[in-house]
């Protein structure tokens, strides 16, 4: 299974979800700081936002459910960040990500989690999840 179709997995059947991601960044990536940085990736004229932190070897992604946002993982945050980089997405509608009037799909949030992914260079990945109550992660898979 590619990554992109990893993620969309992951995301069709774990949102929210934390899954952790391992790859050739991630083991170049323990230089970076603790400290949080915002980025926007872009899906096709929208801007997604998705912020980063911390250190290590393994990538957490956290995808917050329904009318939520970055904010969601804010308990989860400190006890990670000190031992993996953390990424942070807000799917297109919520928080600081455009909300264009489009069809909030499974597929469509799919889509943004993967531009995230790409963005911040963190593809090709593994994944280990977390939750696998949601449907969501299953889009990124396909």
């Amino acid at each position: 299974m590619n990554a992109c179709a990893l993620v969309r997995y992951l995301l069709f059947f774990c949102l929210p979800v934390l899954a952790v991601f391992s790859g050739d960044r991630a083991a170049g990536a323990e230089e970076k700081s603790l400290k949080t940085e915002s980025h926007f990736a872009r899906l096709g004229t929208n801007k997604i936002h998705y912020v980063t932190q911390g250190q290590g070897s393994n990538i957490i992604v956290f995808i917050h459910g329904w009318a939520c946002n970055a904010g969601f993982w804010r308990e989860q945050v400190p006890a990670f960040a000190g031992k993996s980089i953390l990424v942070l997405v807000e799917l297109p509608g919520h928080g600081e990500s455009d909300k264009p009037e489009v069809d909030y799909t499974m597929e469509y949030f799919a889509d943004a989690v993967i531009a995230v992914m790409r963005d911040a260079k963190y593809l090709p990945l593994t994944a280990k999840v977390a939750n696998e109550g949601n449907h969501k992660l299953m889009e990124v898979a396909k």
